[in-house]
């Protein structure tokens, strides 16, 4: 089974505004997906290496993200905080694996 079929939540993807030559934001660029979503508070390390209340793990199929992109689930926008590759039977990356808050 693929796992992608766990993947049963409509989230939106909203990528990091660009700023033109003034330093003024361009319109921001939403996408929508699906993933899985487990709302629970967990301490987890961050990109720094410190500790830091997680509000939900995001499952998603596997694509190119930041900490910089923000996530809306229904209606309320959180913010990455930390980003794990998740690895395949034949160690291929397949699916990410997010904290937010």
């Amino acid at each position: 089974m693929s796992v992608g079929a766990f993947f049963t939540k409509t989230i939106t993807v909203l990528e990091p505004v660009a700023r033109d030559q003034w330093g003024e934001p361009g319109d921001p660029v939403s996408k929508t997906t699906k993933a899985r979503v487990v709302f629970r508070d967990r301490l987890v390390q961050n990109a720094n290496g410190e500790e830091q209340l997680s509000r939900a793990e995001v499952w998603l199929a596997n694509r190119t993200l930041t900490t910089e992109h923000k996530l809306t689930i229904d209606g309320t926008t959180y913010n990455i905080f930390a980003i794990d590759q998740g690895v395949g039977r034949v160690g291929n990356i397949n699916h990410l694996k997010l904290e937010i808050v």
